[in-house]
């Protein structure tokens, strides 16, 4: 959602804030919300996915996502245990220079293609 035409008409609405807070993190316009919901509504109904197992991703998912939109790094913040996850820290710089850092969950993606170096420069400063 973040290329050309699909950020300009749909997911610039969810950059409306430019310091999230947690519940900004499911502020979205209805096609991204029908996109990215869609394929776990095809799971569930379409193949033998266990309610249980998809609740539980639901609700991990749900959890990160928050998290990452708190705002605050927060010592219990699932990026200290797990360190490729982004944080709030990372991800905050997303909404406020709106460039990089298109990951909420993997760095190792922006890392490897290389969209946070404008983010690493201003971490050095």
């Amino acid at each position: 959602m973040h290329y050309g035409p699909f950020y300009k008409h749909i997911h610039k609405q969810h950059h409306e804030f430019s310091a999230p807070f947690g519940i900004a993190a499911e502020y979205a316009h209805p096609i991204e919300t029908v996109v990215f919901i869609g394929p776990v509504t095809l799971l569930m109904i379409g193949v033998d996915v266990h309610v249980v197992t998809m609740a539980i991703w639901l609700a991990v998912r749900l959890i990160e996502t928050v998290d990452v939109h708190a705002g605050y790094d927060l010592p219990w913040s699932i990026h200290k245990w797990m360190q490729f996850f982004g944080g709030a820290d990372f991800h905050d710089y997303r909404h406020m220079a709106f460039i990089g850092n298109y990951s909420s969950s993997f760095r190792w993606w922006d890392w490897f293609f290389g969209t946070d170096a404008a983010y690493n420069a201003w971490k050095a400063k």
